[in-house]
């Protein structure tokens, strides 16, 4: 009966368990309901249409490792700021 009212309840049962912030009502009421932004929109498709583990297997070699000085930003990170 316990899972049931977890399921059921969704965020309720999140905010009565300990460790959890509580839960506001419009955060219940819309969490199904939210319309994707555009954003959200392009970084999807854009997940789906780029081959990363592809791109990052090729450029691997090559990009800077951390030896001295500034550390390197990460190299996933660098290509999806470079593509968007």
């Amino acid at each position: 009966m316990g899972n049931y009212h977890a399921r059921f309840l969704g965020g309720w049962a999140r905010a009565t368990a300990p460790g959890y912030p509580p839960t506001r009502f419009s955060q219940v009421e819309f969490e199904g309901k939210k319309r994707l932004t555009r954003r959200e929109r392009f970084l999807d498709e854009m997940e789906n249409i780029m081959p990363w583990a592809d791109l990052l297997a090729m450029i691997e070699p090559h990009y800077p490792k951390e030896a001295r000085g500034r550390p390197p930003i990460g190299l996933e990170r660098m290509l999806r700021v470079y593509f968007v």
